[in-house]
């Protein structure tokens, strides 16, 4: 028996003994020689570096597919990277902050106001909006300087008047408006006689009547509403006769109401009588 043939089923690792076509436990046809073996009985023989080789091999391949995908993968976002424009790869917070810088140096805008249109009309929201705001490097007292100096361009302002638009309507603090309002170079007796001419140009009134409107409505002091008043040109006989056509247009025609009511408007004696002749024809 010892001298008996004997070879190993490359398949299963079982010992076959003698001539044989097929493996007994396993049923492979070509067995394969040059192994040791004992009297017919199957015995395993260690194969753990195969199967660790195996591995290994495996493991070898997967880390050379990985390598290949992620290369591939990298490319293609750089590629979709390249193509999507600069403005929308940048953060939320940079677009705001460039935004917020663009605004401030071509418009004059507090703080506030700055915020309100990041929000409104960029989509930003309320805590990035605050961001560029606080970020952009606008000097608020400047702004505010800006703000009173435009709207001076357009528009005639007293002193109290501009700092109160300032507020109201341009939302810049207390403190920037009152910077802004005596910082903007505005000459402020000027700046009243102006006022009264336009105001005479659409309105008609008495030299108390337009000290009181300057007063009351455009916010002047005393002494700078009588100043206008003094030096606006105005003839006040004719502002009379205005006055009284004013109220022709609402059917006043008696010549003694008439009379009363341009005394009422501030007119003097003298006014009254001048306007009351000139319309004569037209009172009763």
């Amino acid at each position: 028996m010892a001298d008996s043939k004997t070879v190993r089923c490359k398949v299963c690792g079982g010992i076959l003994t003698g001539k044989v076509g097929a493996c007994p436990y396993c049923g492979e046809i070509s067995p394969v020689g040059g192994f040791s073996f004992s009297h017919g009985e199957k015995t395993e023989t260690p194969r753990h570096g195969h199967f660790f080789g195996k591995i290994v091999v495996v493991f070898a391949a997967f880390i050379l597919i990985m390598g290949a995908v992620s290369v591939i993968f990298g490319n293609i976002r750089r590629d979709i990277a390249a193509e999507i424009p600069w403005e929308t790869r940048i953060s939320k917070e940079e677009k705001a902050l460039e935004t917020a810088e663009k605004l401030t140096k071509e418009l004059p805008m507090s703080r506030e106001d700055l915020v309100q249109w990041l929000r409104e009309y960029e989509g930003f929201s309320k805590q990035t909006a605050e961001f560029a705001a606080d970020g952009c490097g606008a000097d608020w007292n400047a702004q505010a300087v800006r703000s009173a100096q435009e709207r001076m361009g357009y528009e005639h302002y007293s002193y109290d008047n501009l700092v109160k638009i300032l507020q109201e309507y341009g939302k810049f603090t207390e403190e920037q408006a009152i910077f802004g309002a005596e910082n903007c170079g505005a000459d402020w007796q000027k700046e009243a006689v102006e006022y009264a001419v336009v105001t005479l140009s659409y309105s008609s009134c008495s030299y108390i009547g337009l000290v009181d409107w300057m007063v009351d409505v455009g916010l002047y002091p005393e002494e700078l509403a009588v100043y206008a008043a003094d030096n606006c040109g105005a003839d006040w006989n004719e502002q009379a006769v205005k006055c009284a056509e004013e109220y022709l247009q609402i059917e006043l025609d008696s010549r003694e109401e008439m009379h009363s009511q341009l005394l009422y408007e501030g007119f003097t004696e003298e006014q009254t009588a001048f306007a009351l002749d000139a319309l004569k024809s037209n009172l009763k």
